[in-house]
């Protein structure tokens, strides 16, 4: 009875045992959970992680992930002596395992199968070190045992995480692999289900770039980049829809620059592309920002100058236009020297909607080119004299 009594007893300190290592790797891996759904940061969330595993289940915890272009990365390290915790994250870069070799980490990530290695001898370091240094830094780390396991995620091999033994005198069990298969498997899934949603986000992105590229496209000149007669006419209609409200002036300037034709055809439509880029540049620099520069196509460029309190301004403004536009543009080695002929109609004197005043200025800007170019013009009556 004795012995059937102690038999009971050991049996029942056993399952004692055993029930509260389940109760705490059952922990450990609802904290490892945890850590691994608080961010879909997975590079950060991994070190966390390498950090619950040591001293837990591990003296050293390291976690490696396979690139598209199969090279591995390694995203943490962690150990309880902080100078093999270096060595760790140093070790993978002087000495990548070589994909076709012996090393375990390779084995594992080319098989997608876990390596379970209760008792590491100096005969296994010298059988995957590449040289007699690679063999001296590996049994100065002081491995006695380890367990690497793959982080599988739709029948994929993603990375895997190696937890090796040093100091701490314990050797690994097979219910050890187990919990280390399990804390795999959820890493891989929180792995995998971050690069899913990065992929998505990129995918948001890249569609949303690819939207607003187009609506820039529909706005606006594709070689100058300035606004185009369709964005041109609404910010002028807003401009006058404002001007009602708040009496102001506007002015609208049509421009067509002096001479660009005989520049395009002898130079070719490179230079006459590059000339009308910087004359766009000029243009910008010498308004404000609440002005509007568009292009409507060829050599015409149109300027809306809103809000103004007396058109004198008007003349100060178009006369710096006509000196910055005076000076040379220096291209490919030459200098050109191009001009424009500019025409300019004045709301209301000259028209209250958009349509009308862009043509008063058009008119304007060809009087000022059978006056000879480089010049302004403000728009005026066919039948009253030209005094400008």
């Amino acid at each position: 009875m004795e012995e059937e009594r102690d038999r009971f007893l050991m049996q029942e300190r056993v399952a004692r045992a055993q029930a509260e290592e389940a109760r705490r790797h059952m922990a450990f891996l609802a904290e490892a959970s945890t850590l691994l759904s608080s961010s879909l940061d997975y590079e950060a969330t991994l070190s966390s992680v390498a950090r619950l595993a040591v001293p837990y289940l591990a003296d050293g915890c390291a976690v490696d992930i396979l690139e598209e272009d199969q090279t591995v990365r390694r995203l943490a390290v962690a150990a309880t002596d902080p100078s093999k915790e270096k060595i760790g994250k140093e070790l993978i870069h002087r000495y990548p395992p070589d994909p076709g070799g012996k090393h375990p980490l390779q084995r594992v990530l080319r098989t997608g199968k876990p390596v379970f290695l209760p008792e590491i001898t100096d005969a296994m370091l010298a059988s995957v070190a590449q040289n007699e240094a690679h063999l001296r830094i590996g049994r100065s780390l002081g491995l006695t045992s380890a367990i690497i396991v793959p982080l599988l995620a739709r029948g994929r091999t993603l990375g895997a995480i190696s937890f090796v033994l040093t100091d701490s005198g314990r050797r690994y069990r097979p219910a050890d692999l187990i919990l280390a298969e399990d804390l795999a498997r959820r890493v891989g899934m929180a792995v995998d289900n971050a690069r899913l949603y990065r992929a998505a986000q990129e995918e948001i992105k890249e569609r949303k770039r690819m939207e607003d590229h187009l609506q820039f496209l529909a706005s606006h000149d594709t070689l100058t980049h300035l606004p185009n007669r369709v964005v041109f006419t609404d910010r002028l209609n807003q401009a006058v829809e404002r001007a009602r409200r708040y009496p102001k002036l506007i002015a609208v300037f049509f421009l067509d620059l002096d001479g660009f034709k005989g520049i395009n055809d002898s130079f070719g439509h490179a230079i006459g592309d590059r000339l009308l880029k910087e004359m766009a540049e000029r243009l910008t620099h010498s308004t404000r920002r609440s002005d509007t520069v568009a292009r409507l196509g060829g050599d015409e460029f149109t300027l809306i100058i809103p809000d103004l309190s007396e058109a004198q301004n008007v003349t100060i403004i178009a006369q710096n236009i006509v000196n910055a536009l005076a000076e040379p543009f220096s291209l490919e080695g030459y200098l050109f020297s191009v001009t424009a002929s500019i025409g300019i109609s004045l709301y209301p004197r000259d028209g209250t909607d958009a349509e009308t005043l862009l043509q008063k200025a058009d008119q304007a800007m060809y009087r000022a080119k059978k006056q000879g170019g480089n010049l302004f013009r403000f728009y005026s009556p066919p039948h009253v004299s030209d005094k400008n």
